[in-house]
């Protein structure tokens, strides 16, 4: 019955209406399912300081997006955006622990049906090599390596050695479909794997002075590789041509993520309100421009609508909904380090998609947007890192 649910649950993330922006049949699940578990509750919820705490920060994330939105006059399609998705990441971490804690691996089995049924509906709509190449992007490259670990994590009996092997193929073949944000993920995991103890498959992520010695040369190593390729003209035209104009005087970062210039100038100007639920304004899209040119960056940024830009899930939060949008993720963000050391540390099983997972929420936390489908894949992210390895005693941190 849970199989069935999970499949139900992961083709919803391919369906969606139009009525008040893409409204996914994957959150409206989400809701149903909320209140299901809400009439059902049970005493272990009490036990979970993680969650109430998270439910209690949301509250006020949510009425910091109100009052944000009423000073700033938002109209009725973006607030009601805006509030649906505080609502719809609230309930996604309520649902995902109530079906941890009934459901044994039950994150795992929804995670692994979701990248599976997303990686056939992507290939089934693929007609041409640059579609494919647009796709792996759009998270046919990532699904593609969480089923990966997640079927060598079993099938190898928790060896990591597999496992590092494919990353870094995958790896390789991210930077060949001109996707670097996967490129480096799989190698940064790659990397954290390596450095688990291979004698004491539990006990990782123990930082000595050779461990540290070694993610200096690997990543001394991964940039001077990148800027080889990148020299002798072995990347594809595309990607050499679009890193090429990203490249200025504040490096490739800025260059690369240049939405954050103007969402950081957004913050400067309205820090504790914010500027409202999917908040427009084009001073901002000039002020990146003006930036980019100033500095010698060889690109353009553009958006028609004029959205204020932040291409980041901390930022966009920090800038829609003002101070309390922020302190809701710093909260999440604190939990999530909390709980590096207790997941790789500890018995589990899953360890290696854990390591995936922590590496990928780290980057999504400041480099990706946050909306559609993703503001209940990032919670279930979070979830199988807050809860999977829950006991009594870290439940109550």
């Amino acid at each position: 019955m849970f199989n069935f649910y999970c499949l139900i649950f992961a083709l919803s993330f391919h369906f969606s209406i139009d009525f008040v922006g893409n409204l996914y049949l994957a959150q409206i699940i989400i809701i149903l399912t909320f209140i299901f578990f809400y009439f059902h509750k049970d005493q272990n919820l009490k036990n979970s300081k993680i969650l109430n705490n998270i439910i209690i920060f949301g509250f006020f994330w949510l009425i910091g997006q109100i009052i944000s939105d009423i000073i700033n006059q938002s109209i009725f399609n973006d607030y009601a955006r805006g509030i649906t998705k505080i609502i719809v990441t609230i309930m996604s971490f309520y649902v995902f622990f109530k079906i941890d804690l009934k459901i044994k691996n039950g994150l795992i089995k929804i995670l692994s049906w979701i990248v599976v049924v997303k990686i056939l509906f992507l290939l089934m709509d693929i007609n041409s090599f640059n579609e494919f190449k647009n796709y792996w992007k759009m998270g046919l490259g990532t699904s593609i390596s969480i089923i990966v670990i997640i079927y060598l994590n079993q099938r190898n009996n928790y060896k990591s050695n597999t496992t590092i092997f494919f990353l870094i193929i995958l790896a390789f073949l991210s930077l060949y479909f001109e996707t670097r944000y996967l490129f480096i993920v799989n190698l940064i995991s790659a990397l954290f794997i390596y450095l688990s103890n291979q004698q004491n498959k539990y006990t990782i992520f123990k930082f000595t002075l050779k461990h540290n010695f070694y993610i200096i040369i690997f990543t001394v190593l991964s940039v001077y590789i990148f800027q080889y390729l990148l020299k002798s003209d072995m990347l594809p035209k595309i990607l050499y041509e679009k890193t090429i104009s990203q490249q200025g005087n504040y490096g490739q970062l800025l260059g690369g993520r240049s939405d954050l210039i103007g969402g950081l100038k957004a913050i400067a100007d309205s820090p504790f309100i914010g500027h409202g639920s999917w908040a427009k304004d084009c001073f901002y899209t000039d002020y990146i421009n003006n930036f980019l040119l100033i500095n010698e960056y060889g690109k353009t940024f553009t958006d028609k609508n004029c959205l204020i830009p932040g291409h980041s899930i901390i930022l966009e939060a920090w800038i829609y909904s003002g101070f309390m949008g922020l302190i809701f993720w710093i909260y999440i963000f604190v939990i999530l380090i909390k709980r590096i050391k207790f997941n790789f540390v500890h018995t589990s099983k899953f360890y290696l998609i854990l390591i995936f997972l922590n590496t990928i929420v780290i980057w999504d936390f400041f480099l990706s947007p946050y909306g559609g489908t993703r503001m209940i894949e990032f919670p279930l992210y979070l979830a199988i890192l807050f809860f999977l390895n829950k006991n009594k005693e870290l439940q109550n941190d």
